[in-house]
This record gives structure tokens, sequence and C-alpha cells, in this order.
């Protein structure tokens, strides 16, 4: 069974926080104001599990997707294989699913339904380790 964690980000952090600055491979930066306990937190739970479920919810602008990118980078070692998906409704991530279904999993017809590429994305999600989704 996964461990899970439902991490709630509370308004805006503040102008008097902590930065943590970080760069991806790319070259493009990005800064993350006042969550750097919150990133230890989550990729703490992430290093320690096998099977980790971590939800970052919150009011918009409260810096849930810079905490996802920056926790991300700080699980990058363990976690090598990292896809970020939209998941702003059940039905957006549904087809974020299904439309990484159709690029990797192995075994789905090219004609296949939303439904179908769904379930091979989970199928592919249970039968693998490494990832951070």
């Amino acid at each position: 069974e996964a461990a899970a964690a439902l991490v709630h980000l509370r308004g805006p952090p503040s102008a008097s926080s902590l930065r943590i600055g970080f760069r991806d491979p790319r070259g493009a930066h990005g800064y993350l104001v006042g969550r750097d306990s919150l990133v230890e937190e989550v990729a703490g739970r992430l290093r320690g599990s096998a099977h980790c479920v971590a939800a970052l919810h919150g009011e918009s602008g409260a810096g849930k997707t810079v905490a996802a990118i920056a926790v991300g980078f700080a699980t990058l070692a363990e976690l090598p294989w990292q896809e970020f998906m939209q998941g702003s409704s059940p039905l957006t991530f549904r087809q974020e699913l299904a439309r990484f279904a159709r690029t990797h999993a192995t075994g789905l017809a090219a004609d296949a339904d939303e439904e179908e590429a769904v379930e091979a994305a989970r199928r592919h999600f249970a039968a693998s380790s490494g990832w951070l989704l």
C-alpha cells in the first residue's frame, strides 16, 4: 500500500521567507519563496517509500506548481523518470494519462480509446519504479 500525504499550501508565501533558487538542465530558472520546508517534507516522504502518493493543493498563486518542480529537482537522483501532468480536474488528468500512454506505454493499439489508454498508463506505472508523476 502506498504511503499518502496531502500538503495544503495556504496563501502566498511571505516576502520575508527563505528564497530557494533552482535551474533545470535546459537552463530555465525558477524561484520558490518560503517553501523550503515543504519541499524537504514532500521529497523526504517520496524518498522514504517505494510507493508514495503526495498531493499539493491550495489557492491559486500559493506556489503549488513551483513547489512540485522543486520537489522534482530534489528527488531527481532517486526518481529519474519524471512526468509533469496537469491535474486541475479528473477529466484533465485522465486526458494527461491517456496522452502519456500513447507515447510511452507498450502494447497499446494505435486506435485505442481514452479508457484503454488510461488503463495502459495505470498498468505502466504499477509495473515500473523510479518515477515521479
